[in-house]
């Protein structure tokens, strides 16, 4: 005696092959859009040229050195397109005419900006593209190269962003 054979669905209509074919397509998805994160997102982390930047550490800290010998201290305020900067010399120093910001971000170096300076009566004033919210980086330099100074905060930030030589040791030079 035989059993009447039941009709079985076609392929497409069961489970198994899905599954199957579904795995390694998702895997081959994945890595197409690795593959575009990689081509269009700019890494921009490490210095073409990292070597001379450590070997120059030493002049670095020689003009953080100079600034606290000014005793240079400053605060950057930044607020729709410009950034206006506040410098005092405790010692007596003579501030210049013109200064030099750099902005930058620690990770994404095509965020980074320099920023001419002029004065303007007390405040140092330029143009400065808007910086989104996150970590960055200060450093504000006279026109000659002979002192500065640093900070790194988190921004929007309300009071301003200081800048003291003292706060900072080598490591964050």
């Amino acid at each position: 005696m035989t059993l009447p054979r039941k009709a079985g669905n076609p392929w497409y209509r069961e489970p198994w092959p899905w599954i199957l074919f579904g795995l390694p397509g998702i895997v081959v998805i994945a890595g197409v859009a690795t593959l575009l994160i990689a081509v269009y997102s700019e890494d921009g982390v490490v210095d073409q040229d990292y070597y001379r930047e450590g070997l120059g550490i030493n002049k670095q800290l020689a003009r953080v050195d100079a600034a606290v010998a000014r005793g240079l201290t400053g605060r950057v305020f930044v607020e729709q397109g410009t950034a206006r900067v506040s410098l005092a010399s405790t010692k007596g120093a003579t501030l210049p005419e013109r200064l030099t910001l750099k902005v930058t971000h620690p990770t994404r170096a095509g965020a980074d900006q320099e920023v001419a300076l002029t004065r303007a009566g007390d405040v140092y004033v330029g143009v400065l593209h808007p910086l989104p919210a996150g970590r960055w980086r200060f450093h504000l330099e006279d026109a000659a190269g002979q002192w500065r100074l640093d900070a790194e905060t988190t921004l929007p930030a309300r009071d301003g962003v200081v800048l003291d030589p003292k706060a900072y040791s080598a490591g964050d030079v």
